[in-house]
């Protein structure tokens, strides 16, 4: 009877867990070749829609002297062998990195100053730094490939961002803002890496 039992065990765990679909990328992230031909369609790539939330109120594009869509600069590291693209402003150090690991795909959005220590990722952290990270609450990413990339080749994609809170100093009263940054557009690169 005892091995009955067993058996059943064993044949009831083997198909639930076949039966079940999962994708090895997070959620809102889509391995699809097919970006690179609407890539190829779009005349602005590499141009964001950027929308900052202060405490909850939107502000719709923090870079609105760069137009109502700025371009972003782009960089692409390695670093502990992951592949880091980032997307980032000029003039307001702010914007957004995809970490490529394994199989594992990361995002991230940050703002940062040259100026100050005034950011935190966390309201209970005790030390300020010169930038902080937020990973957002939901996203969207396509990516037309994301293995086996080739020094020189292209990459397109498309990212839409939504949530993911910092915190930003006020200054001496030890009040802090709320920031989080917002990102759609499509974009292409160049995978050229530099080492850091």
């Amino acid at each position: 009877m005892k091995i009955l039992f067993n058996l059943f065990c064993f044949i009831s765990i083997s198909t639930t867990g076949c039966s079940q679909k999962t994708s090895p990328y997070p959620p809102g992230v889509t391995i699809d070749g097919s970006i690179a031909r609407r890539c190829k369609e779009e005349k602005e790539l590499n141009y964001f829609y950027t929308t900052l939330r202060l405490n909850d109120s939107v502000i719709k594009n923090p870079l609105a002297l760069l137009g109502d869509k700025p371009k972003l600069a782009h960089l692409v590291t390695i670093r502990n062998k992951d592949t880091i693209i980032s997307f980032f402003g000029l003039l307001v150090p702010n914007g957004f990195e995809i970490k490529l690991n394994g199989r594992d795909i990361q995002v991230q959005t940050f703002a940062a100053s040259k100026s100050c220590r005034c950011f935190k990722e966390n309201l209970s952290d005790t030390l300020l730094s010169y930038g902080a990270g937020a990973r957002p609450v939901s996203m969207t990413l396509v990516l037309n490939k994301r293995n086996n990339i080739v020094r020189g080749e292209k990459i397109y994609g498309y990212i839409q961002t939504m949530g993911g809170d910092i915190f930003r100093s006020r200054g001496e009263d030890g009040m802090f803002d709320k920031w989080n940054f917002e990102y759609e557009g499509f974009f292409e690169i160049e995978f050229n890496p530099g080492k850091y």
